[in-house]
């Protein structure tokens, strides 16, 4: 890990070489930097960072390192690389041959905080198609049209490719405008490009090398002469040599010897080599911040993501759509992102690392807090996908199912009903705490004025008790189904019955609850006004009573129970005893008649059934 200055909140973790020179003689204004990957501390997204250090004592590298780094906090284009952050880090150190007398120099730290990216390079471009290729020069292209419609010109032509795959401008270290003198018929470049071109001849046009002591330009030449000409060779070098048709006759022109006959390059845009959808998708993402919204919504509305590249629409679009939802400026745009985003999620994103990279999580949890109906039932609609993915981490589940739960005070029955169902999905998912908030909420719901509301509480109840122990469904639950058993809308009634035979199972050991709570809210309804409602009482309360049944003592305990409990008023075990039962009855004549009946019982187990027989 390295460290950057205070100033600066990035961390650098890995460095990379720039440029590889073939030999001493060909060097490149980029070995004076070093190339690190880094990350912001506060969020770790990933960023790119150039450093360069420059001292009074070795000061043949300052000017152009200062040039490159002043002008990188100037230059914004979409072709040009996207600057985050830059500092300047001065220190004073003691020089070695000045340690006697005690004097130090200045050392200056550059750093220059950039979007991720890396260099292009024949290696990486053994990767690209012919279609990656001309989209990126599309976009060079773009950048040296900026740069010129505002007098500068690069100088040196490097380019870097960012993660969404497009190709960027970036290196400022010979950037100048064309200065012209009064009274005189010619141009010249600054005062920077001057004074230390010398060692880089090799990357400018020949009439740059044929003028090593002056730099001047006739008055008509225009400031795009040497960009024009390092285009032409840059575009031998993508290509390989292999330059299509339709562009080697402006290549030939931009690689003409004399200065003044090569073209401006707007006019190279207008080439049909770049005519195509990709060109024209980026085209319209560069200028998205300035369309009418009618324009974004329509185009959002039409894209078609099996037609762009993964990584524009991971690193182009997403960060678009991410602006959009935080801004939160549009409902319209709003509901057209949302299934773009899930689309995404879906089909484009295949893992939890790349769901997280994508700010995905964050855009979810930003878009639960809004406020708006219509918005929150899109993306309810979305939550089943969203939740099967296990992408979202126990807390922000935690903080989804806050805002869900909303819902359920919501004036409107729709998004009551729509809110009690998209919680079926998180319910697995909950925490305890969690579940038991949901459960109160049936509960409430077990009352609605919308009778289709509390039919789906009442299965709902159902489920819920899979995640809840025997005190919870005691006190809580069973009370809100004996409330819906007597509901009158019948399917509510009937759910109520179907969702006391699905939790039966649980009171397996609790008679207490099945005998005083449970059975004589289901007896009331053998006698119901309807006769589906009879019937499936009738059923639920055969599993209830077979229950009981399963659970009853056999007889012996009852019968020694019966012996403990009367104690003394009982026979001793061997005794028999004799009951004479009087029945009164009257004959035809109206005397009495007398039956008598003898009844021996045996307090004996072995003799209990000889009683019963004299009986």
């Amino acid at each position: 890990m390295g460290n950057t200055p205070s100033s600066l909140p990035y961390k650098i973790s890995k460095t990379h070489e720039i440029t590889k020179s073939s030999n001493a003689t060909k060097k490149h204004p980029l070995d004076h930097w070093q190339q690190h990957d880094g990350h912001s501390v506060s969020d770790a997204t990933p960023v790119t960072i150039f450093s360069s250090t420059a001292s009074d004592v070795t000061q043949n590298n300052s000017p152009i390192v200062a040039n490159f780094y002043s002008n990188s906090k100037k230059l914004v284009h979409p072709s040009l690389v996207r600057v985050i952050d830059t500092a300047c880090d001065v220190t004073s150190v003691k020089s070695s041959y000045m340690s006697l007398s005690g004097a130090s120099t200045q050392k200056t730290t550059y750093y220059i905080v950039t979007e991720p990216m890396e260099r292009l390079t024949e290696e990486n471009l053994k990767f690209l198609s012919r279609d990656d290729i001309i989209n990126g020069l599309y976009n060079i292209v773009q950048g040296l049209c900026f740069l010129h419609a505002n007098n500068l010109s690069l100088g040196t032509l490097t380019v870097f490719v960012t993660k969404n795959g497009d190709w960027k401008l970036f290196d400022y270290s010979f950037l100048t405008p064309f200065v012209t003198h009064e009274s005189a018929n010619f141009q010249t470049l600054d005062e920077n490009f001057c004074n230390n071109y010398q060692d880089y001849v090799h990357l400018f046009p020949p009439e740059i090398e044929a003028n090593l002591v002056t730099i001047r330009y006739d008055l008509g030449v225009g400031v795009h002469v040497m960009d024009a000409y390092n285009l032409g060779k840059f575009i031998d070098f993508v290509f390989q040599g292999r330059v299509p048709e339709k562009l080697k006759k402006a290549q030939g022109r931009l690689l003409l010897m004399k200065a003044r006959s090569r073209p401006r390059l707007p006019g190279l845009l207008k080439c049909p080599v770049f005519v195509n959808d990709y060109i024209q998708l980026n085209a319209f993402l560069n200028d998205f911040f300035i369309k009418e919204n009618e324009e974004k919504i329509d185009f959002i509305n039409t894209l078609s993501f099996e037609k762009v590249p993964s990584k524009c629409t991971k690193y182009k679009i997403m960060p678009i759509f991410e602006q959009l939802i935080v801004a939160n400026l549009d409902r319209d745009l709003i509901l057209a992102i949302l299934p773009k985003l899930f689309e995404i999620q879906a089909n484009i994103v295949t893992s939890k690392e790349e769901f997280v990279e994508l700010k995905m999580n964050k855009l979810v949890l930003k878009l639960f807090e809004l406020g708006d109906r219509a918005v929150r039932a899109n993306l309810l609609s979305y939550l089943p996908s969203l939740l099967s993915t296990n992408y979202l981490k126990s807390d922000e589940i935690s903080s989804i199912f806050d805002s869900v739960c909303s819902g359920f005070s919501d004036t409107h029955s729709k998004m009551r009903e729509i809110t009690l169902k998209a919680n079926l999905d998180l319910l697995p998912i909950l925490s305890p705490p969690k579940v038991e908030k949901l459960m109160r909420y049936l509960i409430k719901l077990a009352g609605d004025e919308e009778a289709s509301i509390r039919v789906n509480s009442a299965i709902f109840l159902g489920s819920i008790c899979e995640f809840l122990n025997l005190f919870q469904i005691s006190k809580f639950v069973i009370p809100a189904l004996n409330k819906l058993t007597s509901d009158n809308f019948i399917p509510a009634r009937l759910n109520a019955l179907l969702t006391y035979n699905k939790i039966s199972e649980k009171f397996a050991e609790d008679r207490d609850t099945i005998a005083n709570k449970i059975l004589p809210a289901i007896s009331l309804k053998l006698v119901d006004a309807d006769a589906a409602v009879q019937h499936k009482a009738f059923d639920v309360l055969d599993v209830y009573v077979g229950i009981l049944r399963r659970n009853l003592p056999p007889l012996e305990e009852m019968t020694s129970s019966l012996d403990i409990n009367c104690g003394s008023a009982m026979p001793k075990s061997n005794e028999a005893t004799t009951m004479r039962i009087e029945k009164s009855d009257k004959n035809d004549d109206g005397d009495k008649q007398g039956v008598a009946l003898k009844l021996s019982l045996s307090m004996d187990d072995e003799n209990f059934g000889d009683g019963w027989d004299d009986f």
